[in-house]
């Protein structure tokens, strides 16, 4: 189909949102957004409805709709009925077609180019047009988000069924209760000055930091470097498969204890101060102690005693300390095994539910694409 070409500029203008401190908010019902969204309430809107609210700083490019009046502050632009003649919700699709996300020119704060956002081209049908495809876009998209949220929600049960899993298997497995610095050999990282770091290889050594440690796993998208011949004086701080490492900065993140088991893939590598090795002895099996530090006994354990109010962190004697049950190491390794396998089960089926979820919002943002671009006949699928 044929719609009339223009640029942005032509169809809105986005307006500045207002700066609102925290202690300038009045009690009230009504939305405060940022650039990622809902951050509060106030008494007052600056805002008609429904609006826009596009990420202008931080998240730049977001979107976000409400239906209802809101107070957008000055990280962001806003599109209501003041600034648009177009039909809001159509809008809000066209703009997400788009890909605000890449029209930054800010270099320190990353931001949202207006005037680079006013040139991007725009396809604009009728009125009668613009609500057809936002009706269609309604129900399409709630139902794919609907799919979504479904799948998301298994993960959640799957990885709570882990979790009590954990808990179950290492405190009710018998055993005399000991601390952990029994157990284990704890050995903190070396405080290796930063003037030494190197952010090529080159024949150099990879620095294991707390960036680095996520839960479960190790990543090296952000890898720093120590000299061969530097690392050579350090052995001792060699890790080796099979280690376990804790991040002791922020060791309690979204997703779990920032603890992970050192892999082939991951040495040589050295660690580095704020980040601890827990290397298993004659008395314990690694794995064990593995699901042991995963559980929410070890994560309930450190949540009221973390210290530091910018950056919250755990002390060695703080791990050694954490008490648990070490019963013989035959029933060490029967318990790990059982729990080895339901973590690749749950593992493997998280995997499959994440693409799957990819999957949908693929098509999620092409149904959209197609829907405001003309390419899909939404009279056609009436």
């Amino acid at each position: 189909m044929t719609w009339p070409r223009t640029s942005l500029r032509r169809v809105t203008r986005f307006s500045y949102g207002d700066s609102l401190a925290d202690d300038l908010r009045a009690p009230g019902d009504v939305p405060v957004f940022g650039s990622n969204g809902p951050v509060g309430l106030h008494n007052a809107a600056n805002t008609t409805a429904p609006v826009i609210v596009i990420g202008r700083k931080g998240s730049f490019g977001r979107l976000q709709y409400s239906p209802v009046p809101v107070f957008a502050i000055d990280t962001t632009y806003f599109v209501d009925t003041t600034s648009t003649n177009a039909d809001l919700r159509w809008l809000f699709y066209a703009l997400s077609a788009l890909g605000l996300d890449q029209l930054s020119e800010d270099v320190g704060v990353p931001g949202l180019s207006r005037e680079k956002a006013y040139e991007q081209p725009l396809l604009v049908p009728s009125r009668a047009e613009q609500r057809a495809i936002a009706n269609f876009l309604d129900a399409e998209t709630a139902r794919i988000d609907a799919l979504i949220a479904k799948k998301r929600r298994m993960i959640e049960l799957l990885t709570e069924r882990l979790s009590a899993a954990l808990l179950g298997a290492i405190f009710s497995g018998g055993g005399r209760e000991t601390s952990l610095g029994h157990a284990v050999d704890l050995l903190p990282g070396y405080a290796f000055p930063s003037d030494s770091f190197h952010s090529v290889g080159e024949g150099g050594v990879r620095l294991l930091r707390g960036i680095n440690v996520v839960p479960g796993r190790l990543r090296w998208d952000e890898t720093v470097y120590l000299s061969a011949a530097d690392a050579a004086v350090h052995r001792r701080f060699f890790l080796v498969v099979g280690d376990l490492v804790i991040g002791m900065d922020r060791p309690l993140v979204s997703d779990g204890m920032r603890v992970a088991r050192v892999a082939e893939a991951d040495v040589p590598c050295l660690l580095v101060q704020r980040v601890a090795r827990i290397r298993a002895t004659a008395r314990a099996d690694v794995d064990y102690i593995r699901f042991a530090l995963r559980s929410s006994a070890f994560q309930a354990h450190f949540s009221p005693i973390l210290t530091g109010v910018s950056v919250p962190h755990i002390s060695p004697d703080q791990i050694t300390a954490f008490r648990l049950p070490v019963p013989r190491i035959e029933v060490q390794r029967a318990i790990a095994k059982s729990l080895l396998a339901l973590e690749g089960t749950v593992e493997t089926t998280t995997a499959a539910l994440t693409r799957q979820i990819a999957l949908l919002a693929e098509h999620r943002q092409a149904l959209i694409t197609s829907a405001v671009t003309g390419q899909l006949d939404v009279a056609a699928t009436a």
